[in-house]
């Protein structure tokens, strides 16, 4: 579930009454559960892509029709349940191999790109394919914050290590990669 929130919306007059007219501009259709709220929610759509954007545009008027707008960007990640780097086999726990494969794209400049034939789908070096979804450990977004960069980072890296060293991992939305360390 998400929520869009324009409830700290105000008029310097105190006593107007604000509505509010939420419209989404870009990205998968969303149905908000009623776009005159300042809270209005959406459950997530299935998205064709590894990441979208989904971006609203919130009108807020007053009792005398002065009105304001403000427009937001949702990103929705795909659900995966396991972590790109545990593929041998899917278990819920980064090995020490599997790690050492993440340590091998961070040691090339940090790049991943897409490798069908390769033993997890990914390969450091070569054609520069996106054609796959973002490997896992690449969560952080570019600097301009537009788009995933397909460069694993240092914080990026040690985030698998953390992985690596816990009794395992389970998916969570909440968390900015989609996982959260430990046994679910």
């Amino acid at each position: 579930m998400v929520i869009l929130d324009g409830s700290a919306s105000s008029d310097p007059d105190a006593d107007d009454v604000l509505t509010y007219q939420w419209t989404q501009t870009a990205g998968t259709e969303a149905e908000l559960s009623d776009p005159t709220l300042a809270q209005p929610e959406f459950i997530a759509p299935d998205i064709a892509s590894h990441t979208e954007s989904l971006t609203f545009t919130m009108e807020v008027k007053d009792e005398n029709n002065a009105a304001d707008t403000a427009e937001v960007s949702v990103k929705i990640r795909e659900f995966r349940d396991y972590h790109s780097a545990d593929y041998n086999p899917p278990d819920h726990q980064i090995s020490l191999s599997e790690l050492l494969r993440v340590i091998q794209f961070y040691n090339t400049e940090g790049t991943c790109f897409c490798d069908p034939d390769g033993k997890d789908g990914y390969a450091a070096e070569g054609e520069d394919s996106m054609s796959c979804g973002m490997h896992s450990s690449d969560y952080i977004i570019s600097p301009d914050k537009s788009e995933e960069d397909w460069h694993i980072g240092q914080s990026e890296l040690l985030r698998l290590i953390q992985f690596c060293n816990s009794p395992g991992y389970h998916a969570d939305p909440n968390e900015e990669d989609g996982f959260a360390p430990g046994a679910e």
